[in-house]
């Protein structure tokens, strides 16, 4: 059977991890999930589900219950950001179950929502029999965990949100693992999901790290410190080669080769384009400060720039919480940006 869903293989522990990101019945297709659970169960000893969900279709949640509770495989389930209406109810049903310490996890009886995210009240008995299904489920596996059945149908009554130390203390999870981002638990849920999305992108982290290597001609097993000399050597040696070209046509000498340097390194289109301008102005403008003047101002103005153009690289080293706004608020800025950063590499 093929993978679609993106997951990462330890076949010397035996081991398959999937991630569960995204709105169940939408992003995730949560029956082809199943059926992916109930193959990988055939070939791995352990399964690792990583969930960052709002939740989503409760038929095809129920789906992947059923073949998290049918599994041979020892079966984690790992709260990355948030675990919420459908999805929370995925955790009972796993062997392990452990959470970022930042984490968020949403408990309620389960319900139908429309397309604008309204609880649907008009139910066919084959939905009314599904969500009454799925209620018996959580109750019976969160009862195994030690919660008294009136305790818990009381608990599900509302929406109830848990932080990482409340889920351990309510036995709702068996381990917090410590990030050292304990301040992301006080981001707003929906924030909270776009972050963890855009953060925790191991698979198009290593599609682009596979890229790069390519092209460097380093093998795929480089550590992070030589693809960094290496990128850094590479970067020195076409700086060095611009620079030389700016000397060989007397355009850079002693006293501008410094924000000559700076400029090629921040931005070599215009490094070119201020070359042709010094070039060219040099037979009929004899005076030096007049040609540094221009220079200055081209440094600036590009540095101005720079400032004002936040790149997708930016925003992930400098302001991941920033980025995670732009993707729930504005998802076509936020994949613009994102094909631009992978188009550059």
């Amino acid at each position: 059977m093929e993978l679609k869903t993106r997951h990462i293989i330890a076949r010397e522990k035996k081991q398959i991890t999937f991630l569960l990101y995204g709105l169940i019945g939408d992003k995730v297709d949560g029956d082809y999930f199943a059926q992916e659970l109930m193959y990988a169960d055939k070939e791995f000893d352990e399964i690792i589900i990583r969930i960052n969900s709002d939740g989503g279709s409760v038929s095809q949640g129920l789906s992947i219950v059923s073949a998290m509770m049918a599994a041979k495989a020892f079966i984690i389930a790992q709260v990355d950001g948030v675990a919420a209406s459908m999805a929370a109810a995925l955790l009972p049903a796993a062997d392990h179950v452990r959470m970022n310490d930042y984490a968020r996890i949403m408990l309620h009886s389960p319900y139908y929502v429309d397309d604008d995210g309204n609880r649907i009240t008009k139910l066919s008995a084959k939905e009314k029999k599904a969500l009454d299904a799925l209620k018996g489920i959580i109750i019976t596996l969160l009862s195994k965990r030690g919660k008294e059945e009136e305790y818990i149908k009381k608990l599900l009554i509302t929406d109830t949100w848990y932080n990482a130390q409340e889920a351990l203390d309510e036995g709702l999870i068996d381990e917090i693992i410590a990030t050292g981002k304990k301040e992301l638990a006080a981001m707003a849920p929906k924030q909270l999901v776009a972050m963890v999305d855009s953060e925790y992108e191991p698979f198009k982290q290593q599609r682009t790290m596979k890229k790069i290597l390519a092209k460097l001609g380093l093998p795929e097993n480089s550590t992070e410190e030589t693809v960094i000399e290496t990128l850094e050597k590479r970067e020195r040696e076409i700086v060095d080669r611009y620079i030389r070209l700016g000397e060989d046509v007397g355009v850079i000498n002693d006293d501008n080769r410094e924000s000559m340097r700076k400029l090629a390194m921040q931005d070599v289109d215009l490094y070119l384009k201020v070359v042709d301008q010094l070039k060219a102005a040099k037979p009929v403008d004899t005076k030096k400060e007049k040609l540094q003047a221009r220079l200055s101002q081209l440094v600036d103005d590009r540095a101005k720039k720079i400032k004002a153009e936040k790149t997708y690289d930016w925003y992930q080293r400098n302001d991941p919480q920033a980025l995670a706004k732009i993707k729930e608020e504005d998802p076509e800025k936020f994949n613009q940006l994102l094909d631009e950063y992978e188009a550059s590499l």
